[in-house]
């Protein structure tokens, strides 16, 4: 594995686009990023250090964004009267997400979020079943991708903790 593929695996394990990973200060543009991941330019070893810098700067601020999202989900979840917008932003999920995995139609939705329609009960938890729906796929995609980090770490001849963190090369143990 090439430090250009190191770079574009832990990129894409970590779910962001060259665009993330420039703006986390990685000093490049994501065209050159771009044609660094693809082997078109040369890659030095201080460009190599600032973009896995900002690979991981980003994916960790990926990850505190989740963990605040998990308590939106929870005390959203917990309150005495459940408020449909205020749970599915905590699911961090678009109407149209919604409307899929329901089958409720997205202006529906938005009308009953905006409170123009109140909703029958069994649309509501048609709604309600449909934002649980896709906070599960979102929860599976983050459990995935934390496991092709770590398995793109170990492919690279890095070994890390359970969460994916204090990496270190076999060479320098």
């Amino acid at each position: 594995m090439t430090a250009a593929d190191i770079l574009k695996a832990l990129r894409e394990a970590a779910g962001l686009s060259l665009q993330d990973v420039c703006a986390g200060g990685a000093g490049v543009s994501p065209n050159h990023l771009g044609r660094l991941e693809r082997g078109a330019r040369r890659l030095s070893p201080l460009v190599f250090g600032r973009v896995l810098q900002a690979i991981v700067k980003q994916r960790e601020k990926r990850i505190n964004r989740e963990a605040k999202d998990d308590v939106l989900w929870q005390k959203a979840q917990s309150a005495k009267r459940i408020n449909i917008k205020r749970l599915r932003i905590a699911a961090n999920a678009t109407q149209e997400e919604i409307a899929a995995a329901s089958g409720v139609s997205q202006p529906t939705i938005s009308a009953i979020e905006t409170g123009k329609v109140k909703g029958t009960p069994a649309l509501q938890s048609a709604i309600i079943a449909g934002i649980h729906a896709c906070r599960q796929a979102k929860v599976e995609q983050r459990a995935a991708r934390d496991l092709r980090w770590n398995e793109v770490l170990k492919q690279a001849g890095y070994a890390t903790d359970a969460n994916g963190k204090g990496a270190t090369n076999a060479a320098t143990r």
